[in-house]
């Protein structure tokens, strides 16, 4: 499978932050951390990895679902600069699918810290918004 080889350092990592008014600042310039938390019962933060694809394509595929937010992305170096491991999670219905978990050596729990949260929050760039 050619969308699962091993990742670039400068690979984007794509993620939906929605709804807006909880992770986007008011003028829109920033991002909060909260975006890159995890969802209860969730043991990583889904993310889609660019892969082969241009950045316009990786936003089309997101924007297939309601959106009413951003799409963000961070590079596959920025996660590993902060402890942050990439897992892929490929599924039928996206098998560029992947998990960010927390990658510190004798981490307690695979949950991002508050900490990688805000460092990847302050490293992410929008892609796109629609609010």
């Amino acid at each position: 499978m050619e969308h699962m080889k091993q990742f670039r350092d400068d690979e984007k990592l794509f993620r939906a932050a929605r709804p807006s008014k909880f992770f986007i600042s008011k003028n829109g310039q920033r991002l909060s951390s909260v975006a890159f938390k995890n969802r209860p019962k969730e043991e990583y933060v889904s993310v889609t990895r660019q892969s082969d694809r241009t950045v316009e394509e990786c936003v089309s595929c997101i924007r297939n679902i309601p959106l009413e937010g951003a799409i963000v992305s961070v590079t596959y170096l920025q996660c590993q600069e902060i402890q942050v491991e990439v897992i892929p999670y490929p599924s039928e219905k996206n098998p560029y699918h992947c998990g960010l978990i927390n990658g510190e050596e004798n981490a307690e729990s695979s949950l991002l810290t508050d900490i990688q949260c805000q460092d990847l929050a302050d490293a992410a760039v929008i892609e796109f918004k629609d609010f």
